[in-house]
């Protein structure tokens, strides 16, 4: 699920770009309290679930409103993309780096203990014809996670706004994920990547 937020954030600090995408896991399997980070009470509704992306420490929902530009995530996905067994999800995320967007396929493994969350950048030229096309006119439109002999598959259409684009398919093996970097939460805290 991803984490709802005020709608009028960019009224109250319009120099800042505001909320940022979080997603959680709600396993509808599991009770209230193995759905929660540690020490989170389980009638605090605003911190169900666990964080599967940003990968942030103890899985712990953070505040994800007025946070700078390279720390503001933007689903860029029609829908999660589920693998058939549950055992993985894929969906497309954007964050800002300096004037343009760095769009991401997300993989997430949802049954696996340690690294759970792997990315791998798109660039227009990996799913368009023309070449001029900005990262943020691109929208993850349709997926399929796919068990082969050789590991898992992923099958990706975008979609563009962008008429010049001439979308086509991405296939790639999940073993050109790179892992997520971890990400610190809090206002005055910027992203780090994992040592």
């Amino acid at each position: 699920m991803r984490k709802s937020y005020p709608l009028h954030v960019e009224q109250i600090a319009p120099d800042i770009p505001g909320a940022s995408e979080e997603y959680l896991l709600y396993d509808l399997r599991k009770d209230r309290s193995s759905n929660r980070a540690r020490d989170i009470p389980p009638d605090d509704m605003d911190r169900a679930g666990r964080v599967i992306y940003p990968l942030v420490r103890n899985a712990e929902p953070f505040p994800n409103t007025l946070l700078p530009a390279n720390r503001t995530h933007e689903f860029r996905s029609e829908s999660f993309y589920w693998k058939e067994d549950s055992a993985a999800v894929l969906f497309a995320d954007s964050v800002a780096e300096t004037v343009e967007e760095r769009l991401s396929l997300v993989l997430v493994y949802t049954k696996e203990a340690g690294q759970r969350a792997w990315t791998y950048s798109v660039t227009p030229d990996d799913v368009c014809t023309e070449l001029d096309v900005p990262a943020q006119e691109l929208t993850l439109s349709d997926a399929k996670i796919l068990t082969t002999p050789g590991g898992l598959l992923i099958r990706a259409s975008f979609s563009s706004s962008n008429l010049h684009c001439g979308p086509r398919a991405l296939e790639i093996s999940a073993s050109q994920f790179a892992p997520a970097e971890l990400e610190v939460t809090g206002p005055s805290q910027h992203v780090v990547p994992r040592r």
